[in-house]
């Protein structure tokens, strides 16, 4: 699958790009069980782990005022909450779903 990009070496032309096919690719719908959204959990953690590192030792030796290029990853972040607020009300109706279905099943074996 191609997909059309922008390629910015060359501002007056489009290109296909594997890179692009492959985040047209990743819009499918990927199964999660409680341990990969484990996994995945513990991976963000592992970010954050690092930044905290970061944060203390720059505390520790005294650099007060670090100049990073964050725009993408503040834009990377806000996607990734808005994300998780989405899919935590998905996983929430899911489970409202779930509690509905058993106890309609369970009025049905009394009757």
């Amino acid at each position: 699958m191609a997909a059309i990009g922008y390629d910015n070496r060359h501002r007056d032309h489009f290109f296909l790009s594997p890179v692009f096919a492959k985040a047209a690719r990743a819009m499918t719908l990927e199964p999660y069980s409680p341990e990969k959204l484990d996994q995945f959990a513990l991976e963000l953690l592992d970010v954050a782990a690092i930044l905290r590192t970061m944060a203390n030792n720059s505390r520790e030796h005294g650099i007060t005022d670090l100049s990073l290029h964050d725009k993408k990853a503040q834009e990377w972040f806000s996607k990734l909450d808005h994300w998780a607020h989405k899919v935590q009300a998905e996983v929430q109706m899911q489970i409202v779903q779930a509690r509905a279905s058993r106890r309609a099943s369970s009025v049905d074996r009394r009757e």
